[in-house]
């Protein structure tokens, strides 16, 4: 009876350790379904179908050389199309559009054929 409750406590441990280290460890995250960068942590969305944010360092947010997205086909307005830098984004999945805003916190329309994604680092999972 010991040896099994034993086997049980053990096995029990083993879970809630494993959930701990998952918890704490931080990972990467490619943010194809968002990114608010305005404080730290930031917040990013790793998938356009998933609603989980994760809070990651700001310092390790870029596009592998700048703090920005690249996006193409954007649209300010009825503007024609240009190519923007995107400090912030945010897929709407009902008109399938990223809101995007640059430096100058102009909001544009983007349906990117060929983003640059912000990928972050360090992050953990959010609220």
């Amino acid at each position: 009876m010991f040896h099994q409750s034993f086997k049980f406590a053990a096995l029990v441990s083993a879970v809630c350790l494993c959930a701990l280290v998952s918890s704490v460890v931080p990972f990467t995250v490619t943010c194809t379904g968002g990114y608010q960068g305005g404080s730290d942590p930031a917040d990013c969305w790793g998938d356009k179908s998933d609603d989980s944010q994760r809070n990651c360092e700001i310092d390790s947010c870029s596009n592998g050389v700048h703090k920005w997205a690249q996006m193409d086909n954007c649209r300010l307005g009825n503007s024609g199309p240009s190519i923007q830098r995107c400090e912030e984004y945010e897929w709407h999945a009902d008109n399938k559009v990223y809101s995007c805003y640059n430096h100058a916190r102009y909001e544009y329309t983007c349906s990117p054929k060929n983003p640059v994604w912000i990928t972050c680092t360090n992050c953990r999972d959010g609220t």
